[in-house]
């Protein structure tokens, strides 16, 4: 498997490298006010034509690493899933993470400790059936809130493409800032990758509670979805803002 190889500049020192793969997005629009009612002081939520947005996002975490470290093909790789909406620190856009379940046990107290992120070991698995169809399943182990599941099956069409600014997709991936928070103090954290490419999904199946457990009441109209195949990305520490 070849190496992690970074095609521009970093904006910033790199903590960790990583591949990101089979990242599926389903999006529900949602009531700006409700969202607002979760965030921390700080932090605004941001909007596309007066709708705010809540995700659940499904993907694969490949070779994480250190990002001095040389690549070890297959040692941290671990599948994921995060609920998360879209806010912004004064005119800074950015994601916020109500939830991420991971399934590696030492990734998650890394990123709860130096990222100040929200997450929970879970036991998943991703089945690729085909070359377009998949099926995901999540179910959380620790800490609390739980049960809280995810089993899904969905079908890619058409081919990857790179979004177009001023679209809605082009709003819910373009983003390169997160945002934490821990004991009232909100921190940033930036990511680096290539532009998303992404492309048609349909959702097959879905059975969830996880936006339920981050304490959003389930969104009841249909979801927007996509897919992205994945890239290399690298991400910073967070500083306190």
């Amino acid at each position: 498997m070849p190496a992690i190889t970074q095609p521009f500049t970093l904006p910033f020192r790199p903590a960790i490298k990583m591949r990101w793969e089979h990242l599926l997005f389903i999006h529900w629009a949602v009531d700006p006010e409700e969202v607002q009612s979760l965030l921390p002081p700080g932090l605004d939520v941001d909007t596309f034509e007066g709708k705010a947005y809540i995700a659940l996002v499904p993907f694969t975490m490949r070779r994480v690493l250190p990002a001095r470290f040389p690549t070890i093909p297959t040692l941290f790789d671990f599948n994921e899933m995060n609920v998360r909406t879209y806010a912004r620190c004064g005119k800074e856009p950015g994601v916020w993470f109500f939830s991420l379940d991971a399934a590696n046990p030492l990734a998650v107290a890394v990123a709860r400790a130096r990222w100040k992120l929200s997450y929970f070991f879970s036991r998943m698995k991703i089945v690729q059936e085909t070359s377009q169809r998949f099926t995901y399943t999540s179910y959380r182990l620790f800490p609390a809130p739980k049960p809280a599941i995810a089993e899904l099956s969905y079908e890619i069409s058409g081919e990857p493409e790179l979004t177009k600014s001023g679209t809605l997709e082009h709003f819910l991936v373009e983003r390169y800032t997160l945002f934490s928070e821990k004991n009232g103090h909100l921190y940033k954290g930036q990511v680096a990758h290539e532009p998303y490419r992404v492309q048609p999904a349909r959702l097959l199946t879905l059975k969830q509670n996880v936006v339920e457990a981050a304490g959003i009441e389930n969104p009841a109209c249909e979801p927007i979805v996509f897919y992205a195949p994945g890239f290399e990305v690298w991400a910073s520490s967070v500083v306190a803002l």
